[in-house]
């Protein structure tokens, strides 16, 4: 998140050696730095905002290749930023940078390796309104099928993931439906949006799968 050191390092003719696209990708895995300052620096150094990170995938014998869902998964700069280490808790910074990178042109709906997109794993309600604002399309699944729903257990999100019309059928990483979820951790505006809009028995279907 140093933009003066960015500015240093090309100076010195760091992005010919590294690679335009190379840099693109460094960016992306660093989440844009958190820092508004470091997006315009990218933008002004025609660093590509909008690239994949990092893919890990397993060398585990039994699951070879096999993407870890925890690890990289080739997010973009603005997808990574759902991560809650990419800010250390500074939430105005998280917001900026992102805003940043959406007036550059950065694309809310690029899938990672995963199949998700900038919506998932966020929980900052802010940075969400602001992806939905921006053309997010709430009806996204991954490839386990499973909408952005089931990247959260925050009432509020969940329920903007709702009425952007993402699906109430699936399963969190736990296995849970959203129903079996609800009881452990209750989301009573997401629950009630369900009732009203006489979708609760979607959610209640999975449970009988």
């Amino acid at each position: 998140g140093r933009p003066n050191t960015a500015d240093r390092l090309e100076s010195l003719g760091w992005l010919d050696r590294l690679g335009i696209d190379e840099a693109g990708r460094t960016f992306a895995n660093g989440a844009a730095g958190c820092s508004p300052a470091l997006v315009e620096t990218a933008a002004r150094l025609k660093i590509p905002l909008d690239l994949p990170g990092k893919v890990e995938r397993s060398t585990d014998s039994d699951i070879v290749g096999e993407i870890d869902e925890f690890g990289p998964r080739g997010r973009t700069a603005l997808a990574a930023l759902s991560d809650s280490y990419a800010c250390d808790g500074n939430e105005e910074r998280r917001l900026e940078t992102a805003r940043r990178l959406l007036k550059h042109g950065a694309n809310p709906n690029r899938r990672d390796a995963l199949g998700e997109t900038a919506i998932f794993g966020v929980e900052n309600v802010a940075l969400l309104k602001l992806l939905y604002a921006n053309g997010a399309d709430g009806r996204v699944t991954n490839r386990k099928r499973a909408s952005a729903v089931f990247s959260s257990w925050t009432d509020d999100i969940v329920l903007l993931h709702l009425q952007h019309g993402a699906s109430p059928i699936g399963r969190f990483f736990d296995g849970k439906s959203l129903r079996e979820q609800m009881k452990e951790r209750p989301m009573p505006k997401a629950s009630r949006w369900l009732k009203d809009h006489g979708q609760w028995h979607m959610a209640l279907w999975k449970d009988n799968e």
